[in-house]
């Protein structure tokens, strides 16, 4: 598989981030971007307000020519294998809530 260019991964990655933002019969999930510093995230808030009522469903961000996820709480669809689907190869993702880092994936 190609690399991709920045500008491609800002776009995969919006869009596919983007795809956890919904609602369920006792939350919703907001789509948040930054498109400055190039952050896309959905956070999940409880219907019913109270301690640990809201929370981050998936992060990502864009450094350099490589998807860096900073969060994933999604057990069932993880993003980096949403990202990958989509066509982001797997050496362009830095899956940073594992510990890995740039060294790790040879950046």
């Amino acid at each position: 598989m190609d690399r991709l260019n920045g500008q491609q991964l800002i776009e995969i990655t919006r869009r596919e981030v983007e795809k956890y933002a919904g609602v369920s019969p006792h939350a919703k999930a907001y789509f948040i971007a930054d498109e400055v510093q190039q952050i896309y995230l959905v956070t999940g808030v409880e219907n019913e307000p109270g301690p640990n009522s809201n929370w981050i469903i998936v992060q990502a961000h864009i450094k350099g020519d490589m998807i860096v996820v900073d969060v994933d709480n999604v057990w069932d669809k993880q993003l980096w294998k949403a990202l990958e689907a989509a066509g982001v190869p797997r050496e362009q993702m830095i899956l940073a809530y594992q510990g890995e880092t740039e060294v790790a994936n040879n950046v």
